[in-house]
């Protein structure tokens, strides 16, 4: 616990004393300042737009399968954005999220896809274990181009032959 006799270092490394308002409204000051210079939710020199599609198997919709969308970086060596993960419905039909920070739809771009409908138990590490997986070996990854206006026809034809 922080009584008047201890310091906090919170503004650049100068110490603030955290019991007088001085101190107090410093490292307010000094934190809204910071979030203001390097942004609060920046999208890191990357554009997210709406992704939305259907998922089908052998022309019938696939229900229960998780797409991850990874973004593919242009340029080695840089960080191409979050990825993106959406779980199909009864109709098969998702709707994506980007994983951090939290939003809809996916980074503007080029992204490996993976598709699969196995439940994964947190507690095995094991990659057997969990449900059964109903998407074959072959059809489990794709690659999909996010269009800068974002896009509703997403959508994954997968065969089981």
């Amino acid at each position: 616990m922080m009584t008047s006799q201890h310091s906090a270092r919170c503004d650049g490394g100068r110490i603030a004393r955290l019991s007088s308002p001085c101190g107090f409204c410093a490292c307010v000051l000094f934190g809204f300042l910071v979030a203001l210079i390097v942004g609060c939710g920046s999208s890191g020199g990357y554009t997210v737009a709406p992704v939305s599609g259907v998922v089908t198997l052998d022309s019938k919709p696939l229900p229960g399968v998780t797409l991850v969308f990874q973004p593919v970086s242009a340029k080695a060596g840089t960080n191409p954005g979050p990825g993106s993960v959406g779980v199909t419905g009864s109709d098969g039909r998702y709707t994506l999220q980007t994983i951090e920070p939290r939003g809809k739809g996916a980074v503007v771009g080029k992204h490996n896809v993976s598709l699969s409908t196995a439940e994964a138990d947190p507690n095995d590490d094991r990659a057997t274990s969990g449900s059964r997986e109903l998407i074959p070996v072959g059809e489990r990854k794709r690659t999909f181009e996010v269009p800068a206006g974002g896009t509703d026809k997403a959508d994954f034809a997968l065969s089981s032959k």
